[in-house]
């Protein structure tokens, strides 16, 4: 058993070094490279950037140490609140100073049924194979089902108060988790490692770029750290306990944090399981061990089976037909990309049955592993340990569809001035990253095995899963905690060694008795601290003022579109005009609409639409017709460019006007989205014959400057003629 214990140790301490390497390597050639948009200079700017924060962190955290280490405990409390103060106040500063944010993707699908189960009489979530974008959502990905129906109990408990706005509800719950994650973390380090390694991960808590910029995501990322921190604290509790009913009671809750927060998101087992193999393998009392995992295995299989139920009650689709298999994430983790693909998710839909799509999608995994073979493979695993735990940003500034009164500051978080932002994120990253690798090789060192390898082998296993499965940017924040707390035991670790491991002072006094050298040491992190912020202050700035680039978080303009379309065949739904108003708040110059070309042979007269936009009192500002010789083989959007049109006043409704001017069949499917109840930032409705559809056309409203490309989505030009009424 021992040298299983060891041989385990030693395994998950060389993967974490290795994981570091690639992380360091792939993350500064990621920032000279790689996000921000800018001249050819900018790669030396993002590279003195880069070393600029670098310093700052290294220079606060060395002179943070300097002062816990000869302050008195009261002074230690002081220091904690003011951390824990200023957590609170940033909070509330990006809740309340970035303007309203707008969720888009999963979060939003997930808010919008739960809102509409509490709508409906039934509470019923609909999974159906269909051809609506929700309930498509929603038979693939069963996964998100029990947090859907979370959200029904949370806002029908929010409808019975009298409270309307389940936006702000489902909001504060992800503070209050987000903060949870935070408390159980504190007190797991000053458990684990003492109260000075906890004063040290409550700093980087306090500057970690998660803690703050994922307030608005009310998603499983950020709801899930509460139940992985809680299952490890509630571990180490479990080893000091003596009281059998205590013991019980402790195995019991570790049981259900296992299973009911897998069921919030499955990543939650990685911890769970790490919590299991301790228990196995490193606990030397038997009976103990066999007590606890016993409990752990009933209440664990319990809680399972129980939330499996509550989820099928509120399920119309019991069965879960259309749900992906498992091998879809694994197949899409072996894409050149390593992460989602819309082709490989047409692909797994294309099959009607879970035995045909578990078949394909095993067989395209056969097929990607052969074609890329063992080095293409480790290749691919580096590119993915970079892409989810290297990368500091996490998309989260892909994850808003618009910013409703945004400020400045939101320009510097989430807009196009967000290259410092983006950069700190990735500098802040890479620099945990390297204090966990000093960890790693002090601990390699010692024989003795560390307390916190109950934290080193679940990030080991997290790494080791999403290697395998799909790689998303954002996997990381629902570990971000984990991995600042081994962080926080490397920077005492370096801080120790800095100091030639000399006994540290508690009082004033001894503070005061140190030498003049000593002293001249501890001035070193004040002028790092100085000398880099006024660096950043001073010169870099200027230099990244380009973060996003990208404008569709800006309210002022427009996009509907293109992800979870469906098609509308106009005279399939047997509409003659469709209109789709949109509120304007600036000058705009172009209409992006999204289409199908459908290859057909007309037989007689050809179908002719006429597109319109009308200003607010009707009158038609541009127009064209369209035809099928229009259009290029498989085009997908329709661009029309005109003369700018100015509204009179902010928030002037227009209405873009679809009309099928000569009958035939179809040639174009246009593409729609639907909505539920909690439809917050939809910039108009759609009519088919002037009756309200609930759905909304997709299509996209900017502005370009004359000459210049329009950002976002690539734009096919039509041989279009384009008429100014």
């Amino acid at each position: 058993m021992e040298r299983v214990r060891k041989s385990l140790y030693y395994v998950v301490i060389i993967g974490i070094l290795f994981f570091g390497c690639v992380i360091l390597v792939k993350g500064t050639n990621d920032i000279i490279y790689g996000f921000v948009r800018g001249s050819r200079y900018q790669s030396v700017y993002r590279f003195v950037g880069m070393v600029v924060l670098g310093i700052a962190m290294t220079g606060m955290v060395y002179k943070f140490l300097r002062v816990i280490d000869i302050c008195s405990k009261r002074t230690r409390w002081v220091i904690r609140g003011g951390l824990c103060i200023f957590i609170f106040v940033m909070q509330l500063f990006f809740l309340n100073c970035m303007g309203e944010v707008c969720l888009t993707r999963d979060s939003f699908k997930i808010l919008d049924m739960a809102s509409y189960m509490q709508s409906a009489t039934n509470g019923m979530l609909d999974n159906t194979l269909s051809e609506s974008v929700y309930n498509g959502y929603f038979a693939r990905y069963s996964n998100n089902h029990f947090i859907t129906i979370l959200y029904y109990y949370l806002f029908t408990i929010v409808d019975f108060f009298g409270g309307e706005n389940f936006i702000l509800a489902a909001r504060i719950l992800n503070v209050i988790l987000i903060d949870c994650g935070l408390v159980l973390t504190y007190f797991t380090a000053r458990k684990l490692l003492g109260s000075k390694k906890a004063d040290v991960s409550l700093l980087f808590m306090a500057i970690s770029p998660t803690t703050y910029v994922w307030l608005f995501w009310s998603y499983t990322n950020t709801y899930s750290i509460p139940f992985t921190m809680g299952i490890l604290l509630l571990t180490l509790y479990a080893g000091n306990i003596k009281t059998r009913w205590k013991q019980v009671v402790c195995a019991g809750a570790i049981g259900f944090f296992g299973a009911f927060g897998y069921y919030i998101r499955p990543t939650v087992v990685i911890a769970f399981i790490g919590a299991v193999l301790m228990i196995l393998f490193f606990w030397k009392n038997w009976r103990k061990k066999i007590l606890y995992l016993a409990v752990i295995a009933c209440v664990f299989s319990v809680t399972f089976l129980g939330t499996k139920n509550i989820c099928k009650a509120h399920l119309v689709d019991t069965e879960c037909k259309g749900a992906f298999p498992v091998t879809h994430w694994i197949m899409m983790g072996l894409s050149d990309k390593g992460g989602y693909q819309k082709e490989d998710v047409k692909y797994t839909k294309s099959f009607e049955t879970k035995t045909q799509k578990l078949e394909k999608n095993i067989e395209q995994i056969g097929n990607r592993l052969q074609e890329k073979g063992i080095i293409g493979c480790f290749k691919l695993a580096t590119k993915k340990i970079h892409q989810v735990f290297g990368d500091g940003v996490d998309q989260y500034n892909q994850q808003a569809n618009t910013i409703e009164n945004s400020t400045i500051v939101t320009s510097y978080v989430y807009g196009k001035n967000s290259g410092w932002m983006m950069l700190y994120a990735k500098v802040f990253r890479i620099f945990v990253w390297m204090l966990i690798m000093i960890n790693m090789l002090v601990l390699f060192r010692q024989k003795m095995i560390s307390k916190s390898f109950l934290y080193m082998i679940t990030l080991f296993g997290a790494v080791v899963f999403f290697v395998i499965w799909e790689g998303n940017r954002k996997y990381s924040v629902s570990f971000e905690y984990i991995m600042e707390l081994l962080a926080a035991e490397g920077a005492i670790l370096a801080y120790q060694l800095l100091a030639g491991k000399r006994k540290i002072a508690q009082t004033q006094e001894a503070c005061n008795a140190k030498s003049i050298q000593e002293k001249l040491v501890g001035r070193i992190g004040t002028v790092m601290v100085i000398v880099s912020l006024v660096g950043a202050i001073a010169f870099l700035p200027i230099m990244f003022k380009d973060g996003t680039g990208n404008h569709k978080y800006d309210a002022n303009y427009i996009r509907i579109g293109e992800e979870e379309c469906r098609k509308f065949a106009m005279k399939k739904n047997g509409a003659k005009k469709i209109e789709q108003t949109f509120v304007a708040n600036a000058e705009f110059d172009n209409l992006t609409l999204y289409v199908k070309k459908k290859n057909v042979v007309h037989k007689g007269k050809k179908t002719k639409y006429k597109i319109t936009i009308c200003d607010p009192k009707g009158k038609p500002c541009i127009s064209t017709i369209v035809e099928d010789a229009n259009l290029k083989k498989g085009q997908e959007r329709i661009y029309m460019k005109f003369e700018k049109i100015i509204p009179k006043k902010k928030g002037e409704e227009y209405v873009i006007t679809i009309e099928r001017v000569a009958k035939g069949v179809d040639f174009l499917d246009f593409k729609v989205k639907e909505y539920l109840s909690q439809d917050k930032f939809q910039t108009g409705a759609l009519y088919q014959d002037g009756k309200l559809t609930g759905m909304d056309l997709c299509f996209y409203i900017e502005s370009c400057s004359s000459g210049k490309t329009c950002n976002g989505p690539h734009i096919y030009c039509s041989p279009m003629c384009v008429t100014a009424m």
